[in-house]
């Protein structure tokens, strides 16, 4: 099931929006997805829900190849890969996962990296930029999601909350026409999740396409 809060007037250029066609994905004979559709406009929010085993992270790891696909075609801001079971060449996959920001329901940060380590570094290593650019661009997200004061933190000093603002902050340094969210508060405690929604209401009012998966129905409306 799926629930589409529409397409918001969006101040961000965006384009594309996120259209699969026919996307299958089998571990041998076992087959987890078959013949999944969806189209979505850029500056919509939509969620995907179901219960647990459904398919819905696994889906969501094939759009940007986390999990090979085994057959469709997959298009996200403007980036098309046809999928036949295999990986694309490295060009196709460094352009689709460059449009494509991802959140983990985990939030996968580095523990060793700082706050402010975790957002440069993937600007450093995939954009080629400066770190005083990096840093810049870095202190104004941490700005956007509420967490200026944490810069020099490491995420074991983080509440789950927080950690998970700053790995939306990391996704969102790479300037993303597409974010994917597996289950972003699933772990966190309900108040604390309450953060992080926040975060994403901001980002869905100003016009970022957003493909939410998440068991939680007060959460998804």
């Amino acid at each position: 099931m799926v629930f589409s809060l529409g397409t918001r007037t969006s101040p961000i250029a965006l384009s594309g929006g996120v259209h699969v066609s026919k996307l299958g994905k089998s571990y041998g004979t076992h087959k987890v997805l078959t013949d999944v559709n969806l189209s979505m406009d850029e500056g919509e929010v939509v969620s995907i829900i179901g219960p647990s085993g459904a398919g819905k992270s696994t889906f969501l790891r094939c759009l940007n190849y986390l999990e090979v696909p085994t057959e469709g075609t997959i298009t996200i801001g403007g980036a098309q890969v046809v999928a036949g079971g295999k990986r694309p060449d490295k060009v196709s996959l460094g352009h689709l996962r460059r449009v494509t920001g991802r959140v983990f329901q985990s939030f996968n940060l580095f523990p060793h990296l700082t706050a402010m380590e975790n957002i440069t570094l993937p600007q450093r290593k995939v954009l080629g930029i400066g770190k005083a650019e990096a840093e810049e661009t870095t202190r104004s997200l941490l700005e956007r999601v509420g967490l200026p004061e944490k810069a020099k933190e490491y995420p074991a000093r983080l509440s789950g909350g927080q950690q998970q603002r700053i790995a939306i902050a990391r996704a969102l340094a790479l300037s993303p026409r597409v974010m994917l969210f597996d289950e972003p508060t699933s772990s966190l405690d309900p108040e604390i999740g309450l953060e992080v929604l926040a975060v994403m209401r901001d980002l869905a009012d100003d016009g970022m396409t957003m493909l939410v998966v998440t068991h939680e129905m007060r959460f998804a409306r």
